[in-house]
């Protein structure tokens, strides 16, 4: 089985303040991390370096992935339709039918096989080649009650990611909580703790007048050269930058008319960063972002 690591995180809105950082050690082995001030975050993100405008039909694009050949790999969260928009033509150039319609929220790569995530934690395994007959359905532990949004291939422990929007996880110790799961591909199943765990009631104790935070991940993508977590919520208007021991290093509000509701987050080979925003009363929309190292 893949080895999965706990991590408990407390991260802080107030960009450049120190936070805490709590492994799942025991009370007495914990020790406080503070905040990498010296981390440079490698994208400028009120200053995409290309947006595409997304057709009708993903107004409510809700995931998108890197194809080997640069062309993005787009689901929305009503249709079992994975199309694929070629940033050069700037158009979709390809539509595979992969199952019933259903609410679809993250989509990953492993070799040649795309997985497609519904908000109920089931698992859709397609094909490269596409076709309904041949995508495999993988029901998991989760469920409509977590709202699984997010999805990635972390390539490092060989295993998929799994955001939850909602409860947190399993069992009632996660609940009021924001977790990251991972599911082993060996096994096909969902491994119980959480990979990385929010805890959000802590994190608002700390801010003046406890204010409630507010950060419901609907995207999550590891970084190619970095490999460090990032995790994109619209309902928060949020982006979060994790390193592998689950440290904060990065946060940033984002909001306006090009982000008007973030919902995917990917990257390509080189580290060139997309964000997917659906219409909500306006354009959906792909943002690319050029790695500046």
């Amino acid at each position: 089985m893949i080895k999965s690591i706990y991590r408990t995180v407390v991260f802080s809105l107030i960009f450049c303040f120190p936070i805490s950082f709590l492994s799942c050690q025991s009370k007495k082995e914990r020790e406080s991390k503070v905040f990498n001030s010296d981390y440079k975050f490698p994208y400028t993100l009120e200053q995409p370096t290309a947006k595409y405008v997304m057709p009708s039909d993903l107004n409510e694009i809700s995931s998108i992935e890197v194809l080997p050949n640069g062309t993005l790999a787009c689901i929305q969260d009503e249709k079992g339709i994975l199309y694929v928009y070629d940033t050069e033509k700037r158009e979709v150039v390809n539509r595979y039918k992969f199952a019933k319609d259903g609410d679809y929220e993250g989509i990953a790569l492993v070799n040649e096989t795309i997985y497609v995530l519904r908000n109920n934690g089931d698992l859709f395994k397609v094909p490269r080649q596409g076709g309904e007959a041949a995508t495999q359905k993988i029901e998991t532990v989760l469920s409509a009650e977590n709202d699984t949004e997010g999805l990635a291939y972390d390539p490092i422990d060989r295993q998929l990611l799994i955001a939850c929007k909602a409860d947190a996880g399993i069992n009632e110790k996660h609940k009021k909580h924001k977790s990251v799961f991972a599911f082993n591909l060996e096994t096909n199943s969902v491994i119980e703790e959480p990979v990385i765990y929010l805890d959000l009631e802590a994190l608002s104790g700390k801010l003046q007048k406890k204010k409630r935070i507010t950060f419901n991940p609907s995207g999550i993508a590891v970084h190619p050269l970095t490999s460090n977590y990032y995790l994109i919520a619209s309902s928060g208007n949020r982006l979060i930058v994790l390193n592998r021991s689950g440290e904060l290093l990065f946060q940033q509000e984002i909001s306006g008319k090009n982000f008007r509701q973030p919902e995917g987050i990917t990257f390509d080979k080189s580290g060139k960063l997309f964000i997917s925003n659906e219409a909500r009363d306006g354009e959906a929309n792909i943002l690319e972002y050029t790695f500046n190292q």
